[in-house]
C-alpha cells in the first residue's frame, strides 16, 4: 500500500494557557487501501472515543483545535475535531474531547475525560467518559 502520511502541530502557550491547532493525514492508496498505524494508539492523535483505532479504507483527514490550563494542582483540556475522508469527499463528523487531572500532594493523579463524537457519514455517534487514577513515585 503506498498511501501518504501528513501532520503538521503549532502550539503556542502563554502563562498557564495553551493553545494548539494541527492537520494529520492518513491518506488513502490507488491500489486501495489506506495509511495504518497498527502498532500506535490513535486514541491520542485521533480522538478518545477510538472510532478512528483503523484508518478507513478511503483514509482519514483530522483537522483539530485544542486549549488546555494548568491551574495549581488541576489540569484543564479540550479538543475539537473535524474527520473527512482523504478520498471521495466524505464528512465523516466531529468530536469534542475534554479531561479534567487532579494531581494530589502524594502525586497521585485522579482524571475524569470525556469524548463526545458526532458522526455525519462515518460510525455512529459515541459518547465515553473516563475516569482513571496515577500514582507517581
Amino acid at each position: 500500500v503506498d498511501a501518504p502520511y501528513r501532520r503538521a502541530d503549532l502550539g503556542l502557550a502563554v502563562g498557564a494557557l495553551s493553545f494548539d491547532a494541527g492537520y494529520e493525514l492518513l491518506g488513502d492508496s490507488a491500489a486501495g487501501g489506506a495509511f495504518q498505524t497498527p502498532l500506535a494508539t490513535l486514541h491520542a492523535f485521533n480522538g478518545w472515543a477510538d472510532v478512528f483505532t483503523t484508518t478507513p479504507a478511503d483514509g482519514l483527514r483530522d483537522l483539530w483545535l485544542g486549549c488546555g490550563a494548568g491551574l495549581g494542582a488541576w489540569k484543564l483540556q479540550a479538543a475539537y475535531h473535524d474527520f473527512a475522508a482523504d478520498a471521495g469527499g466524505a464528512d465523516y463528523g466531529s468530536e469534542l474531547d475534554a479531561s479534567v487531572v487532579f494531581t494530589t500532594p502524594w502525586k497521585q493523579k485522579l482524571a475524569l475525560e470525556v469524548a463526545l463524537y458526532d458522526a455525519e457519514e462515518f460510525g455512529t455517534d459515541t459518547d465515553k467518559v473516563f475516569v482513571w487514577t496515577q500514582w507517581g513515585f
